[in-house]
């Protein structure tokens, strides 16, 4: 698989959202980190954790939950709500 662009990362959660659904659940709580590593994990240059997370806001719908930010870098107060430990749960 290529680089993934944000299109890919909506097309992966939205197919979690249709397994999860089949399986009955009622929601299905989405990591960025290990989303990210699903479509193959891309280091340096090549890494596309801000797609990533931009990709699971864009999934929301309403009544969706941000359940966990992720923490600011050092020397930073606040978080820009991008990295590997966004956690959003999406009701199916």
């Amino acid at each position: 698989m290529g680089i993934p662009k944000l299109e890919d990362f909506v097309k992966e959660i939205n197919r979690l959202k249709v397994d999860a659904r089949e399986c009955g659940e009622s929601s299905i709580e989405i990591c960025s980190g290990t989303l990210h590593k699903m479509m193959g994990d891309h280091k340096g240059k090549n890494a596309r954790m801000f797609s990533c997370c931009k990709a699971m806001y864009k999934s929301m719908k309403p009544g969706d939950e941000v359940i966990q930010l992720p923490k600011p870098k050092s020397g930073n107060t606040e978080t820009k709500g991008y990295g590997s430990r966004l956690i959003i749960r999406y009701y199916l």
